[in-house]
């Protein structure tokens, strides 16, 4: 069939803890009415079948599937791991009409092959990183058709193999497919009225962190993004993926050229965290209080339109009881026909009502349109606010969480002081994940941050906190000494004043004649 073609044998890789096929709900009900049962051998047979010509060679330009990694959260279980991880790919399964294969891969299952193999030659080698759970999700390129004889064959591409022109290019009707267009002077063709392939991509990845999020929230566990550090307003670089070979050898000792690069780049993101935590987070106290001013303003539109309805309410009767007052003194003046005087007034007493009404109405009516405005105006921006807190409020639980580390810039007494508020607002958990966790859920409440300010300026600016310490410590140091002066003066002043005192009162010597 293929005479180039190649097998590997996996049999002895024993940490894949799960496969599995799944098919779009039309597929899988057309298999079932052919009584057709497919494995991973007959897929694999039946997609190279596809992809070769009738000369027997593969084409050259041929893509048998589109590969996912998704990576796993060591929190979670390997059973839920594996949920998430089939639901995303039946999600595409059905988005794309194709079937998709789950293999999911756990360090923690079996004997790690490179370990053993390394063992075997009389080599070192450290363990696999155990949160390292991942899956591979595989979905063809074509669309699999079911036959009236009940046989297989590969069909049309899915929608995520198309060129970006195929996928944009607007939908026309039939008759218009192959007429010149008069714009442009070419045929028209028929397209597909998708969005790109990029926002596609972002969209996929979107949709795994949806899933991975719904989770994460039951759990309490933070959760992820899919958006790129671009995006995010992050100076951050991102590191380089060090593939099978090269995390052979940095797990041997050897320290590989994308190693190096990944560990220069931690470090740059790490001097652009703490950069970037110093110059925002020391006014993070005033945006959120003038985030909680826009709260206010917001939340308080109703209570004033409340107010206002009150008072023309208080202010409608005030007048219905002056008019009262003035039909009764009017009636008491004037006796002519009280019959006549009382319906005149009545229907007076009406159309100023109903003119007061319309005016109250009106300026409701502003109001609330006015309210509606501000609240549509200020929301994004209070969520723009509310937003920049939380991310500065996670970077100082990075930075406090990261006290310990030898590149930080804290001095020993500003870590016994971290170490100390730490353990007296039980911080510390021994894990570094759960420490954030731990820590930005203190700092995220108000009365926190505002009971402990100085701990928030010391993580955020160590070295002014340091300067203001020496100052001070120089400045108690001198009223100790002016204090200690003071002393030895007046001390002195004591003792010469008895000195003349005795000098005054001992009695005089007789002098000879």
């Amino acid at each position: 069939m293929n005479p180039k073609a190649r097998s590997y044998d996996y049999t002895k890789k024993t940490d894949v803890v799960h496969s599995e096929i799944l098919l779009p709900k039309n597929l899988s009900e057309q298999l079932d009415e052919s009584d057709i049962e497919l494995d991973f051998q007959r897929i694999a047979d039946l997609v190279e079948i596809g992809e070769t010509t009738k000369r027997g060679k593969m084409k050259s330009s041929a893509r048998l599937a589109r590969e996912w990694v998704l990576c796993g959260v060591p929190e979670l279980t390997r059973a839920e791991n594996i949920e998430l991880f089939e639901q995303f790919a039946q999600q595409q399964s059905e988005e794309q009409g194709v079937l998709s294969m789950v293999f999911v891969h756990d360090p923690t299952a079996g004997d790690d092959m490179a370990t053993t193999k390394a063992a075997a030659e009389g080599k070192s080698m450290a363990a696999p990183d155990p949160r390292n759970i991942h899956a591979h999700i595989l979905l063809l390129t074509r669309k699999l058709d079911v036959s009236s004889d009940s046989l297989l064959s590969l069909g049309e591409k899915s929608d995520s193999e198309l060129s970006n022109d195929e996928r944009t290019r607007p939908v026309v009707p039939k008759k218009l497919v192959g007429t010149i267009d008069p714009e442009t002077g070419k045929k028209i063709q028929q397209g597909r009225g998708l969005c790109s392939n990029s926002e596609w991509l972002k969209n996929t990845r979107k949709q795994w962190a949806d899933i991975l999020n719904e989770r994460l929230e039951q759990k309490g566990i933070q959760p992820v993004t899919h958006k790129s550090y671009k995006d995010l307003g992050l100076t951050f670089k991102p590191t380089k993926h060090l593939g099978k070979n090269a995390s052979i050898a940095e797990r041997m000792g050897v320290q590989t050229e994308i190693g190096k690069y990944n560990e220069s780049v931690n470090r740059y993101n790490h001097n652009q965290l703490e950069q970037t935590a110093n110059s925002g987070i020391t006014s993070s106290q005033q945006q959120i209080a003038r985030s909680q001013r826009w709260i206010d303003a917001i939340s308080t539109g109703d209570a004033y339109i409340q107010r206002q309805i009150e008072q023309e309410t208080q202010q409608e009767k005030h007048v219905n009881s002056r008019i009262g007052q003035g039909v009764r003194r009017r009636a008491e003046r004037q006796r002519p026909n009280p019959y006549e005087q009382q319906l005149k007034t009545s229907a007076d007493n009406r159309k100023q009502r109903a003119t007061e009404l319309r005016e109250r109405t009106i300026i409701f009516d502003r109001a609330s349109e006015r309210a509606d405005r501000n609240a549509r105006y200020r929301k994004p921006r209070i969520n723009g606010v509310i937003g920049e807190v939380d991310r500065l409020t996670m970077k100082t639980a990075l930075l406090f969480s990261s006290r310990r580390n030898e590149s930080s810039s804290y001095t020993d007494r500003q870590k016994d002081i971290l170490e100390q508020f730490a353990n007296e607002n039980s911080l510390v958990t021994g894990d570094f994940r759960e420490d954030i966790r731990v820590t930005t859920t203190f700092f995220s409440d108000a009365d926190n941050a505002q009971t402990h300010k100085h701990i928030v300026k010391l993580i955020n600016d160590p070295e002014r906190e340091e300067q203001n310490h020496s100052k001070t410590s120089k400045f108690e140091a001198e009223s100790d000494l002016n204090k200690s002066t003071r002393d030895y003066v007046d001390n002195e002043s004591k003792t010469s004043n008895t000195a003349d005192l005795s000098v005054s009162i001992a009695p005089r010597r007789y002098r000879r004649p």
